[in-house]
């Protein structure tokens, strides 16, 4: 009987070492907290660029809301093509520097979604411009790609606002 004694303590004491190695935070959901953080920089990091890019060459996204809009009014396709940047970099900041990082990713989202709309609406009218996603600096068509690519950024973004949402809530009731 000792031995089989001896055995569980050593066992013990070899989770107790494990638990001291580098790779046990992972284990301990750290995974899921990082991978969190991860995304909301991703969120932000695509906001600000896709900002400053349309900042650069504004001409394209203007362009592109013209031959996509032909029936609104241009004084107003252009203060969209003058606004867009300008909401897309202070989102970025805004969810970076986790000021009412809340709202701003329920706003991205939202973004996101009319972003998902509008793919959805050039390609089924056949729009063949750039999109003007990322102004100059990246090209980018109506296709299959820009869908898939919209459509994660909304699931991702809709994904975070539930899980700040949810913490929100959570710290809430401990206060």
């Amino acid at each position: 009987m000792p031995i089989f004694e001896s055995t569980v303590s050593q066992r013990d004491q070899f989770r107790k070492a494990a638990s001291d190695q580098p790779g046990e935070a992972l284990r301990k959901g750290k995974v899921l907290y990082y991978t969190n953080i991860a995304l909301t920089y991703f969120i932000a990091g695509v906001l600000m660029f896709a900002g400053v890019s349309k900042i650069i060459g504004q001409n394209n996204i203007a362009k592109t809301l013209g031959a996509s809009f032909s029936f609104i009014n241009n004084d107003v396709l252009f203060l969209i093509a003058a606004l867009l940047p300008i909401i897309e970099i202070v989102l970025g900041f805004a969810i970076v520097f986790k000021f009412k990082e809340n709202y701003a990713i329920i706003i991205s989202a939202i973004l996101f979604f009319l972003f998902t709309t509008y793919t959805f609406y050039g390609i089924a009218s056949g729009v063949q411009e750039s999109c003007g996603c990322f102004g100059n600096v990246l090209k980018s068509s109506f296709d299959w790609w820009m869908l898939t690519r919209n459509l994660v950024l909304l699931v991702l973004s809709v994904y975070l606002a539930v899980i700040l949402n949810w913490k929100k809530q959570k710290n809430n009731v401990k206060s």
